[in-house]
Protein backbone atom coordinates (compact mmCIF):
# COMPACT_ATOMS: atom_id res chain seq x y z
CA UNK A 1 0.00 0.00 0.00
CA UNK A 2 0.99 3.54 -0.82
CA UNK A 3 1.29 5.87 1.65
CA UNK A 4 -1.06 9.50 1.02
CA UNK A 5 1.35 11.85 -0.43
CA UNK A 6 1.69 15.38 0.91
CA UNK A 7 -0.28 17.27 -2.38
CA UNK A 8 -3.45 17.12 -2.12
CA UNK A 9 -5.78 15.42 -5.01
CA UNK A 10 -8.42 17.96 -4.74
CA UNK A 11 -8.74 20.63 -7.18
CA UNK A 12 -10.80 23.94 -6.25
CA UNK A 13 -12.53 25.19 -9.21
CA UNK A 14 -13.27 28.62 -9.99
CA UNK A 15 -14.69 30.14 -13.20
CA UNK A 16 -13.17 30.52 -16.52
CA UNK A 17 -10.52 32.99 -16.30
CA UNK A 18 -11.64 35.76 -19.02
CA UNK A 19 -9.48 37.94 -20.53
CA UNK A 20 -10.20 41.69 -19.21
CA UNK A 21 -9.63 44.42 -21.85
CA UNK A 22 -6.35 46.24 -21.04
CA UNK A 23 -8.25 50.09 -21.13
CA UNK A 24 -7.52 52.86 -19.23
CA UNK A 25 -9.88 54.45 -16.82
CA UNK A 26 -11.77 56.98 -18.22
CA UNK A 27 -13.29 59.83 -16.61
CA UNK A 28 -16.98 60.42 -17.12
CA UNK A 29 -17.81 64.18 -17.13
CA UNK A 30 -20.54 64.78 -14.60
CA UNK A 31 -21.79 68.20 -17.16
CA UNK A 32 -22.60 66.20 -19.35
CA UNK A 33 -25.23 67.24 -22.72
CA UNK A 34 -27.24 64.87 -20.87
CA UNK A 35 -27.04 65.71 -17.11
CA UNK A 36 -27.48 70.07 -18.24
CA UNK A 37 -30.34 69.34 -20.40
CA UNK A 38 -32.25 66.77 -17.74
CA UNK A 39 -31.59 69.35 -15.30
CA UNK A 40 -32.90 72.36 -16.99
CA UNK A 41 -35.63 70.46 -17.95
CA UNK A 42 -36.33 69.51 -14.17
CA UNK A 43 -35.99 72.66 -12.98
CA UNK A 44 -38.01 74.89 -15.63
CA UNK A 45 -41.41 72.12 -15.04
CA UNK A 46 -40.74 73.16 -11.13
CA UNK A 47 -40.69 76.49 -11.86
CA UNK A 48 -44.19 75.91 -14.15
CA UNK A 49 -45.81 73.86 -11.08
CA UNK A 50 -44.81 76.60 -8.62
CA UNK A 51 -45.93 78.91 -10.35
CA UNK A 52 -49.18 77.46 -11.13
CA UNK A 53 -50.00 76.61 -7.35
CA UNK A 54 -49.10 80.25 -6.17
CA UNK A 55 -50.98 81.52 -9.16
CA UNK A 56 -54.37 79.58 -8.27
CA UNK A 57 -53.61 80.05 -4.56
CA UNK A 58 -53.80 84.08 -5.10
CA UNK A 59 -56.55 84.03 -7.04
CA UNK A 60 -58.26 82.10 -4.64
CA UNK A 61 -57.78 84.21 -1.91
CA UNK A 62 -58.61 87.02 -3.75
CA UNK A 63 -61.46 86.09 -5.30
CA UNK A 64 -62.41 84.79 -1.55
CA UNK A 65 -61.58 88.37 -0.01
CA UNK A 66 -63.67 90.55 -2.50
CA UNK A 67 -66.81 87.88 -1.36
CA UNK A 68 -66.48 88.85 2.15
CA UNK A 69 -68.73 91.29 3.64
CA UNK A 70 -66.80 94.62 5.37
CA UNK A 71 -67.62 95.33 8.60
CA UNK A 72 -67.64 99.11 7.90
CA UNK A 73 -70.10 99.05 5.26
CA UNK A 74 -73.28 99.29 7.61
Amino acid sequence: MSEPTARSSLSVSSAPETSVPETSPQRHRLWSRDFILASLTNFLIAMVFYLLITAMASTRWIASWHRTPSPVSR
